[in-house]
């Protein structure tokens, strides 16, 4: 019985996981992660950032299917879903 009840945990865990790729208009950039849908995209952003810190100082926005992503929503408040491509852009002064 514990042991059912452990394959459920992991099978909801997994069901609620989605990967995603950062990549910018010129294509410097293909980085993959995985996270869950119900975390906010600030953590997601925060994890890019430590792999790529040069860009942690600009002034950036980041879209998914054509719409700005909300730093403070949730993945599926954003509408992110697994496999889609976020597009960092860069912002210029």
């Amino acid at each position: 019985m514990n042991n059912r009840i452990k394959e459920f945990k992991k099978e909801d865990i997994i069901s609620n996981l989605i990967s995603v790729i950062f990549t910018t208009y010129d294509k410097r950039i293909f980085y993959s992660d995985i996270c869950e849908k119900t975390s906010k995209f600030i953590k997601l952003e925060e994890k890019f950032y430590s792999k790529y810190p040069e860009y942690y100082k600009s002034d950036n926005n980041f879209i998914v299917n054509g719409n700005e992503i909300n730093r403070f929503k949730t993945m599926e408040e954003n509408k992110i879903k697994n496999s889609d491509f976020i597009i960092l852009l860069i912002r210029q002064n």
